[in-house]
């Protein structure tokens, strides 16, 4: 029942968000929803769309790592946006879709998800959901956001690739049961606009505590990779950005942008 393909009238239908999802565009097969979100977004229109595909062959996360995506498994999508705030401002849309997740997933689930900065949601030290968060220009110059999400849903443990089998997990390997992918979807996308409404009005302070609420890595020593040099300090704090507030061993404050380092909490299966 939760395996069949989903498809847009039925997306159309019980989409209740009004900002966000305003048109649908569903793909049995797609390379890469950013791809096709960011030319769409190039020629200046699509604010407002939601772009899923049932499989994505060429899904990537930050960095240009690829994203495990099989068919009818999960949900991979991505969202065209045009927020009303500065652009130094855009990296806490990433905070707030993960926050809009770990909500969906705690009210369908009961699971209790952790959020590991800049874009990662987990369930017990494992990854469930990947953020990749990308700015577009359209031929007018106009800045656009396109927000990638990928969310394991139905597979089992077993049907991750081995290389990643230790430290990815699905939301049914974790519950034991199969989930609704259309049901969590629109529930994601109702909080999402909460979130994103919240933030175009300039509410930063909500999104953040939010988000710091959920991260159990706040004011432990963390390691973190940038490009072959390690960083190691404690994570203090995240400014009004949703940078990262590293404290060095030499006392010193160091503020890391998402797309800069890959952050590794060592001890821990939650590796970047």
């Amino acid at each position: 029942m939760f395996n069949k393909p989903i498809v847009a009238e039925d997306l159309e239908k019980r989409v209740s968000a009004k900002l966000i999802a305003k048109r649908v565009v569903v793909f049995q097969t797609l390379g890469s929803t950013n791809d096709f979100a960011k030319r769409l977004a190039q020629n200046g229109g699509g604010c407002g769309t939601l772009i899923l595909t049932n499989e994505q062959t060429e899904g990537r996360g930050r960095q240009g790592r690829r994203w495990y995506a099989p068919s009818n498994a999960g949900l991979w999508f991505s969202i065209i946006l045009e927020p009303t705030q500065p652009t130094d401002m855009f990296g806490l849309v990433s905070l707030l879709a993960a926050v809009a997740l770990a909500k969906t997933i705690e009210r369908i689930t009961f699971l209790s998800p952790a959020l590991k900065w800049p874009n990662d949601v987990l369930i017990n030290s494992k990854k469930v959901s990947g953020i990749l968060l990308e700015s577009q220009f359209s031929n007018n110059r106009s800045a656009s956001l396109v927000l990638g999400i990928g969310i394991n849903v139905n597979q089992k443990q077993t049907d991750f690739p081995e290389e990643i089998r230790q430290t990815a997990t699905s939301l049914r390997a974790q519950t034991k049961h199969a989930i609704d992918r259309v049901s969590l979807l629109i529930d994601f996308l109702h909080n999402l606009e909460y979130f994103y409404l919240k933030f175009n009005d300039g509410n930063f302070g909500l999104i953040i505590d939010a988000w710091k609420e959920r991260c159990p890595f706040l004011g432990k020593d963390i390691s973190l990779q940038q490009n072959k040099d390690e960083i190691i300090g404690r994570f203090e704090n995240l400014d009004e950005y949703g940078r990262m507030a590293l404290r060095l061993h030499n006392g010193q404050m160091k503020y890391l942008s998402a797309g800069e380092p890959n952050f590794i909490q060592r001890g821990e299966q939650c590796y970047s």
